[in-house]
């Protein structure tokens, strides 16, 4: 064990000057796109000269001199960092490398659009007279659609893989040498810890997920952060949490830079303003003792102006975003019991197991997270309370940090029992990971999907809850004073959809469907009583075709389809005794549509079919697709 968790050789000079100004330049770069290319060329030319100097305190002085020597070394170190990250990164469906979930379909969109769209995005919807813009935080995305611009949409997909390697690899570096543990060490601290939440279904619900499920959401309402999930998830959020709080953290031992501790929370914004809130206490930690200089100093007026930049970005939004006190949204004493089981198993054990080692992060920080992350989960941002999710991340990371001391210190009187009880915790917070690793294992895929399955991202779902979360207001002072004007909107794409695919093209398509199964090794799909639906935002005009085979579960059904009440096509088990196989040209009016298959009955309405399954189940389909009709 003492082997797994060697710290760093502390004889060669320290990198972590060189690891901060690293992640200073990863976090920024994406920042200086956005405001060369959403800012009038008047504006965006002292904003990125503004971005510049700000950042010369963390890079303009680098030890260059005493670390010559140990390069060979570093290097070594480097590519074992990279090596490392590209483990989860490989599973995790970034850039088409691994199982993609029904989250992708936002991330394919908008890497697609920032690729295919002139900067910044603008988007012509059926029914609106102005074009719409994007308003979304897309610092994770736009080094990648750089290279897609230069090189095509596959390119596109491989760079944002990369590019999350690299983020990673500076996390896992870091991590080494403000925790003094290995890289193997650092790895399974931020891959792998997911809490203790295998056991938190098991207590609520009586039996554990299934061994194809990811346990993030075990409590059905919140989403803890931590586990190899999270790359397949939410990645960006993940990248921005843990580099702004390991580069926070160095800020405050250095101490000669407090004013960077702005600059950095400024582009943490920029890549996850739920994140960015996350930190604000802490940034408010290192900037008290030095307040007086920090208000002085030009670097702080400078963040103040790129904060301000990005504030009138995001105020540019569509409103509808669901927020306030959880008591606003559910009859809270029910929940009691849920969230106090979350708080335990997501934090408060390894909180507790951590309290004698809580002097290795600056005196209030400790608590500080703690509370943090109990109080997260009472406000609500966002449909799947984004807020305490991201929030919660650097947090969540300074507690993992300490819990890497404390599994080297020997010094404290009963260290050598807290590190074995530590050791088994964090093997327990592991299992989540290794389940999931496994199932992504069992279901690998390699590639991008193909770019023209790609949807735009307000059609990214077929509910118009998730796709607004990506408009803003063209009327914003942001897009009317600040942005240049729209130039070659892009419109929206005929949306296809393979309901036999597990990687589906578009969000939540269809209501009223089984899960995929499997019969024989081929994938079907059963429709339910009383009506199947396939729905999602197309364009005016689109002309697709519906593909459809199934089999009737019983004699004498018949199915009706139809698009948003007009009959298209009715089948009958007496017209086709052995099932249909049929292509229906379908041409849409725009906007949301409906495309609906109405049994005449199904399983127990009124007679039952099937005596051993309870669900309506009404025909079994072996193909159902909306593809693009040829031209």
């Amino acid at each position: 064990m003492r082997s797994f968790f060697d710290e760093p050789d502390p004889l060669e000079p320290s990198p972590t000057p060189l690891l901060v100004a690293a992640a200073f330049i990863y976090l920024a770069f994406p920042l200086s796109l956005f405001l060369t290319f959403w800012l009038r060329w008047y504006l965006a030319l002292p904003a990125c000269i503004a971005l510049s100097v700000a950042l010369v305190p963390v890079c303009g002085r680098l030890p260059l001199s005493t670390v010559r020597p140990h390069l060979k070394h570093w290097a070594l170190t480097v590519l074992a960092a990279l090596l490392l990250a590209c483990v989860p990164v490989v599973l995790s469906g970034v850039g088409g490398l691994g199982r993609q979930n029904h989250d992708f379909p936002k991330h394919n969109g908008l890497l697609l659009d920032l690729t295919e769209g002139r900067w910044p995005v603008y988007y012509s919807l059926p029914g609106r007279t102005d074009p719409v813009p994007l308003d979304y935080y897309s610092g994770w995305y736009l080094p990648a659609a750089l290279a897609g611009k230069a090189a095509g949409w596959t390119a596109a997909n491989y760079a944002l893989a990369a590019w999350t390697v690299i983020g990673l690899a500076l996390a896992l570096l870091l991590f080494r040498r403000l925790a003094g543990i290995s890289l193997p060490a650092a790895w399974l601290l931020i891959a792998c810890w997911a809490g203790l939440r295998e056991f938190g279904r098991l207590i609520l619900f009586g039996h554990p997920w299934p061994g194809d499920n990811e346990g993030r959401y075990w409590t059905l309402l919140w989403n803890a952060p931590g586990a190899l999930a999270d790359f397949h998830w939410t990645p960006g959020h993940l990248l921005a949490g843990w580099l702004s709080a390991l580069v926070l953290l160095s800020i405050a031992r250095d101490k000669s830079h407090p004013a960077a501790a702005v600059v950095l929370l400024v582009l943490t914004a920029f890549w996850s303003p739920f994140v960015a809130i996350g930190l604000v206490p802490f940034v408010g930690l290192v900037l008290w003792p030095h307040r007086a200089t920090v208000l002085k100093s030009p670097i702080t007026a400078i963040a103040a102006a790129l904060g301000l930049i990005l504030a009138l970005y995001f105020h540019a939004h569509e409103p509808g975003t669901a927020a306030g006190w959880m008591s606003s949204f559910y009859d809270w004493p029910s929940l009691a019991i849920t969230y106090s089981w979350f708080i335990l198993l997501e934090y408060l054990l390894l909180a507790l197991l951590l309290i004698p080692f809580r002097h290795f992060l600056p005196r209030p920080w400790f608590w500080t997270a703690a509370a943090l992350l109990a109080l997260a989960p009472l406000y609500r941002i966002g449909i799947h309370f984004d807020l305490q999710t991201h929030a919660s991340r650097p947090a969540l990371a300074f507690l993992l940090l300490t819990a890497a001391f404390a599994l080297r210190s020997t010094g404290l009187p009963g260290a050598g029992g807290h590190r074995l009880v530590l050791v088994l915790v964090i093997a327990l917070g592991s299992l989540d990971s290794l389940r999931w690793a496994a199932s992504a294992l069992s279901r690998y895929r390699l590639g991008p999907p193909p770019q023209s399955w790609v949807a735009r991202l307000p059609q990214q779902s077929a509910e118009d809850v998730y796709n607004s979360q990506y408009r803003g207001l063209r009327q914003a002072l942001f897009f009317r004073l600040l942005a240049p004007p729209p130039v070659q909107p892009l419109t929206l794409k005929p949306v296809q959809v393979d309901m036999l695919e597990p990687v589906l093209s578009i969000h939540r398509p269809a209501a009223g469907f089984s899960p995929v199964e499997y019969e024989w090794r081929h994938p079907v799909l059963w429709s339910l009583g009383p009506e199947s639906i396939l729905s999602a935002l197309q364009p005016p005009g689109a002309r697709l075709r519906l593909n459809l085979s199934f089999r009737w579960a019983a004699p004498g059904q018949a199915l009706t389809v139809s698009l948003d009440g007009r009959e298209l096509r009715s089948y009958s088990q007496a017209g086709s005794p052995s099932g249909v196989s049929d292509s229906i040209p379908v041409t849409f009016a725009g906007g949301y549509s409906r495309i609906t298959l109405t049994p005449s009955f199904w399983n127990r309405h009124p007679q039952v079919i099937f005596p051993n399954d309870t669900r309506p189940l009404a025909v079994l389909f072996t193909e159902l697709r909306l593809v693009e009709a040829p031209r």
